[in-house]
C-alpha cells in the first residue's frame, strides 16, 4: 500500500519525493483496477497510468498498428520491468490477504460467470488455519447473511 512505503519517499529533495510517491500511487492503482479488467483494457489503463506518472503520452509519437509487445515494452519503459499492470491475481491472493487487507480495507472477490473462485479461497483459510465466513452476494439472502456475518465478527472483534 502507497502508505505503507518502504520509507524512500522520507527524501529531502520534494522533487524526488513526489516522483516516488507517484510512482508507489500508480503501482497501487494499476494492481488493483488491473486485475478487474481485460487484458486489452489492462494496457490502455497502463498507458493512461504512465501518462500521469510521466506528463507525457506514450501514443502521441507512435504509428498506429502498435503490437501488444510494442504496447509492453512502452508500459515497461515508463514503470520498469516489476510495474504490476496485468493487475493482482488469486496467486497474489496470500500476499493481498495478509498485507493488504485490514478491517477498513475489505476484499471484494468478482469473477466470470461460471469460474467460482471461493474454493482456492477456502483453501488458503484452511491451510493458514484461519476461519472464513463466504456468502454468496446474489440475492437478497445473501446480504442478510452477509450484514450477520459482520455483526458476528465485529462481536467477536474478526473486524
Amino acid at each position: 500500500c502507497v502508505l505503507k512505503g518502504g520509507g524512500k519517499e522520507k527524501s529531502d529533495d520534494e522533487e524526488q519525493r513526489l516522483s516516488y510517491l507517484k510512482t508507489l500511487l500508480c503501482k497501487e492503482v494499476a494492481s488493483r483496477v488491473g486485475r478487474g479488467l481485460r487484458a486489452v483494457d489492462k494496457m490502455v489503463f497502463a498507458l493512461v497510468l504512465a501518462k500521469v506518472a510521466t506528463g507525457q503520452n506514450a501514443l502521441d509519437e507512435t504509428k498506429e498498428g502498435l503490437s501488444t509487445g510494442d504496447i509492453t515494452v512502452m508500459i515497461e519503459e515508463a514503470f520498469g520491468v516489476n510495474f504490476p499492470w496485468i493487475g493482482k491475481g488469486l496467486n497474489n491472493l496470500k500476499e493481498v490477504t495478509f498485507q493488504d487487507i485490514t478491517s477498513t480495507v475489505p476484499l471484494l472477490l468478482c469473477s466470470a460467470p461460471g469460474h467460482d473462485v471461493s474454493g482456492r479461497v477456502e483453501a488458503m483459510a484452511k491451510s493458514e488455519s484461519k476461519e472464513l465466513l463466504s456468502v454468496a452476494m446474489g440475492s437478497a439472502e445473501g446480504y442478510r447473511t452477509a450484514e450477520n456475518f459482520i455483526a458476528t465478527a465485529s462481536k467477536k472483534r474478526y473486524l
